[in-house]
């Protein structure tokens, strides 16, 4: 069962979840809109770095352009002093003859050949000019790539190349230092994925430099370094080749304005929410539960009959619906203590009365059992005397009823230890068990029955106990008499047994007796079931009573 508590709560919680629900989508789009200005902006510093790098390649180019034949001629240091300052990428210029062999250059001493045969090949065959693949120079313990040109002699026949080395280390710390956000980095990464010009990140994926080479759009994804550091990454294509940029910047911490603000979105309203629950719990306590518990401190006592009593606290601070049911609720209890002393003293008096009117009906049965004593003393035949006991006998049994019944609290109902313990103590007298050499013993279970089933049990009883002294314990052929009342499930079973074999002479000679015959009355009286058995140790009978 829900609490009051928890069900205002609940409604409360319902009633307030679609603004959870509209902040948590609005929450959802900011923060997909944070999450694209963040690609954006990385993307366009990307852009921005990329067309830097072209620009300088490009203005390589046309440098060599512009100085070939200052080069051709051997000039390769004149020309590499003159554009050093502007060009501080520019870390080799070289001329080359047919056979890839450097006639002049700067970086080292003429003499070594191209760092790829292949190159000279495309040369050879009538290829203008390309820019190489990136690779690293040993030597210079760099990566670099290279910017070459094919020169012809007067006639028109190949007479060997030109070229101009771009150190890419160089040109990223170039770009690099040109950036107004901190955090950018910029790297170059070559189809096999290998990183240069980058601390943060050694290695790309190949899938990863796959995707960046079948798209044109560039995709914002979130990686970690080394130190387990989350990067924002964006990878572009650098014109044609196999030179991909590589730009990282650290993600956004959890305080950051891309975090803050879908935080915020949800953040607020849940707040709010909570806020609202809480002083909802506050208002029901302080409101309503704290005067439940007087409430229920007065019902409790009005429920075990202190009619009086009143709370130590007033309710003039309760709420009005909560005063006006505490007042209603005292002046029931009075309405009802008046009432309820009415009925004891109307029960009082009743129970007085049935009292005595049991003790008087006891008093009459003892006046006629007085009478039949004195009946019996004239009389001579036995038959007749055994008549007349057996009366007064049942006239005792009556006589103890009564006497039990005025004598308990409860009239309505008789409690059987105490009432079987007497009516069986007199029995035991009455017929005269002890005086023929017999014994009479008894064990019953305490339970209640109501009175107008104790009557017809008790005669029962006395015809069952009269008719075992009869046939077994006279005629000697026993010695002992047993009952037993058990408390079995749903009914209630009364037992009487003896050790003789009187059961038989009686089926013969009493069958259609006086005795069988009330026997079988008291049995319908009480709606049981009776069972009769006579064996070798002796005769039983059995009373299955259906509890009430």
């Amino acid at each position: 069962m829900q609490s009051l508590r928890g069900r205002l709560l609940v409604t409360v919680a319902i009633a307030l979840s679609p603004v959870l629900l509209f902040a948590g989508i609005r929450a959802m789009l900011d923060s997909q809109k944070a999450m694209e200005q963040r690609r954006e902006q990385l993307i366009f510093v990307s852009e921005t770095s990329i067309d830097k790098i072209e620009q300088s390649l490009n203005s390589a180019d046309l440098i060599l352009d512009l100085y070939e034949d200052l080069i051709r001629e051997g000039g390769c240091g004149d020309f590499t002093e003159n554009i050093r300052e502007n060009l501080p990428y520019v870390t080799n210029v070289a001329r080359f003859d047919v056979e890839g062999t450097a006639i002049c250059s700067l970086a080292r001493d003429p003499g070594y050949k191209l760092f790829k045969e292949g190159w000279n090949t495309r040369l050879r065959e009538g290829e203008e000019a390309f820019r190489t693949d990136a690779f690293y120079y040993p030597p210079a313990e760099k990566w670099l790539f290279a910017t070459l040109r094919r020169t012809e002699d007067s006639d028109g026949n190949y007479s060997g190349s030109v070229g101009i080395g771009i150190d890419i280390g160089a040109l990223v710390n170039m770009i690099e230092e040109d950036q107004d956000e901190q955090g950018i980095e910029i790297a170059i990464v070559d189809r096999d994925g290998t990183v240069f010009g980058g601390s943060r990140i050694t290695d790309v994926s190949t899938e990863d430099i796959e995707e960046v080479s079948a798209s044109s759009d560039s995709v914002l994804d979130v990686v970690k370094d080394g130190e387990g550091q989350q990067l924002d990454r964006v990878i572009r294509h650098v014109g044609g080749g196999n030179i991909f940029a590589m730009i990282t910047r650290p993600s956004p911490g959890l305080f950051s304005e891309f975090s803050l603000r879908p935080a915020a979105t949800i953040g607020v309203p849940v707040l709010t929410f909570l806020i609202v629950l809480v002083a909802v719990w506050i208002s029901i306590e302080r409101s309503v539960l704290k005067w439940f518990w007087p409430l229920r401190r007065m019902t409790a006592a009005y429920a075990v009959g202190k009619y009086d009593y009143t709370h130590e606290e007033s309710f003039n601070a309760a709420p009005q619906e909560i005063a006006r049911l505490a007042s209603t609720l005292e002046n029931m209890a009075r309405r009802i203590g008046s009432r309820d002393e009415q009925l004891r003293e109307a029960i009082a008096i009743r129970d007085a009365s049935v009292k005595e009117i049991h003790h008087r009906i006891k008093n009459n049965l003892q006046i006629v059992s007085s009478f039949v004593r004195l009946q019996m003393r004239p009389l001579k035949q036995p038959y007749a005397r055994s008549v007349l006991a057996n009366v007064r006998n049942r006239i005792d049994a009556l006589s103890i009823v009564h006497q039990t019944l005025y004598q308990h609290e409860r009239l309505e109902t008789v409690e059987l230890g105490s009432f079987f313990h007497a009516l069986l103590d007199h029995l035991k007298g009455a017929l005269g068990i002890e005086e023929i050499g017999g014994r009479l013993t008894w064990e019953v279970a305490d339970v209640e029955v109501p009175s107008d089933d104790a009557i017809p049990m008790a005669l029962f009883i006395l015809e069952a106990v009269t008719n075992s002294v009869k046939y077994a314990l006279e005629t000697g052929r026993g010695k002992e008499i047993n009952i037993t009342l058990r408390d079995k499930d749903d009914s209630l079973i009364l037992t009487i047994q003896d050790d003789g074999k009187g059961a038989v002479e009686m089926d013969q000679e009493d069958n259609d007796g006086l005795g069988a015959k009330l026997m079988s009355a008291f049995t319908r009286q009480l709606g049981a079931e009776l069972v009769q058995e006579t064996t070798d140790e002796g005769y039983c009978v059995e009373l299955r009573i259906p509890k009430k």
